[in-house]
């Protein structure tokens, strides 16, 4: 089974709904933020992302700048731009259907 680790920037929306989906189909799949703001109380520090980083075979980013806490991985990196967060909830119907149809579209 394939592991793959989906990020966005705090962890809570967007990744949550790829996961989602990803793990309906039998990926091993795990969900973070890559933000390393100051103010976001929920980061991970460079020692856990690099853990779940090197875990992953697949690396998949949500967001519409690539982060520099991925320039490590670029090779096993995925960015799937759907820009930032304006839904608030990983099974809002919009969101959902975008990543649904974005999902339908990548090669992992």
């Amino acid at each position: 089974t394939m592991k793959i680790l989906v990020c966005c920037n705090q962890g809570n929306v967007r990744s949550v709904g790829m996961a989602l989906i990803l793990k309906k189909e039998g990926y091993e799949v795990l969900a973070c933020g890559i933000s390393n703001h100051p103010d976001f109380k929920g980061r991970l520090s460079d020692e856990t992302f690099k853990m779940l980083a090197d875990w992953a075979e697949k690396i998949i980013y949500l967001g519409d700048l690539p982060s520099g806490r991925l320039n490590n991985w670029k090779e096993k990196t995925i960015i799937v731009n759907i820009g930032i967060d304006r839904w608030g909830n990983p099974f809002h119907p919009e969101l959902r259907d975008i990543l649904n149809k974005k999902r339908k579209e990548m090669v992992l």
